[in-house]
């Protein structure tokens, strides 16, 4: 589950999270930045997801005045204020979701976002939250948040990989938990991949990993894994031959990862495609 899914819940996007965290206007650490300037902020780190948000964290870290468990709290809560500005979301694709694990054999969800709203719908359901070194309970179905879980009613254990320097601690060691849990996803499963843009580098090098171990068998001709992505135009006056041409190298693409391509026209589509796919509606979606 990617951040595509918080987002149709209306939680802020990476970007909106990131731009929250580092401006003043949101009671801020850092005085000099505004929403004025904060887009040149931005630009001047590369655009960088990852180093935007150490440049962020930084700012709530390095206060001598507190303590360090003083300072992550104060940031984790800072996070959590920014997610979780509304009482009640609703989210057609969260529950297409929430309907089609419980329907079909699920081993495991893995999410790479910071919300529990999905946990929500499914801890009564004999799924089980899991963040950091926790353990799942035995005949539950985990949760795994392999970037953190800062959950939106502080009852659960809260941390966060958001910035640099936390994706470097996470991806350079190999036995980390979050590592491999993921791999062992992508070696044991049918993975689905929800929300993505499958920009993401850590995500695709583990990809990258998974389907060398395929080439060594005789599974190299099959594409075990499958991702939804929205058709969208490319800019400009690109013409219907350039669009398909553009879509097929995106397939072929997402082929060396071992992912087949599930297309949508528009995000109201993909909570239809979960519902036909699990066998929820026998009204197949026009793609």
């Amino acid at each position: 589950m990617g951040a595509g899914l918080s987002m149709d819940a209306k939680l802020p996007s990476w970007s909106e999270l990131l731009e929250a965290l580092l401006n003043q206007e949101n009671h801020t650490p850092y005085k000099y930045i505004n929403s004025a300037n904060s887009e040149s902020i931005s630009s001047a780190l590369g655009y960088s997801s990852i180093i935007t948000g150490r440049y962020a964290s930084d700012g709530y870290l390095k206060d001598d005045s507190r303590t360090e468990d003083d300072n992550k709290q104060i940031f984790i809560d800072r996070i959590r204020n920014v997610l979780y500005k509304k009482k009640k979301y609703k989210s057609t694709l969260i529950e297409a979701v929430s309907k089609a694990v419980r329907r079909k054999k699920t081993a495991q969800i893995i999410t790479y976002n910071f919300d529990d709203l999905l946990d929500e719908l499914l801890n009564k359901k004999g799924f089980y939250s899991v963040s950091g070194n926790m353990i799942p309970r035995i005949n539950q179905i985990p949760i795994y948040h392999v970037h953190g879980m800062i959950s939106r009613d502080n009852t659960k254990p809260s941390n966060s990989v958001l910035s640099e320097k936390d994706y470097h601690a996470l991806y350079s060691n190999p036995h980390n938990w979050a590592n491999v849990v993921q791999l062992n996803a992508l070696y044991t499963s049918t993975c689905f991949f929800i929300g993505f843009s499958m920009t993401d580098p850590n995500q695709r090098r583990l990809l990258e990993l998974a389907r060398e171990k395929d080439k060594d068998s005789d599974q190299i001709e099959k594409l075990p894994h499958y991702v939804f992505l929205k058709k969208t135009p490319l800019k400009g006056e690109a013409s219907k031959e350039v669009n398909e041409e553009h879509w097929n190298e995106m397939e072929y693409m997402m082929s060396d990862f071992g992912l087949n391509v599930i297309w949508f026209n528009n995000f109201d589509d993909l909570p239809k495609i979960l519902n036909y796919i699990s066998g929820i509606t026998n009204d197949k979606p026009k793609l």
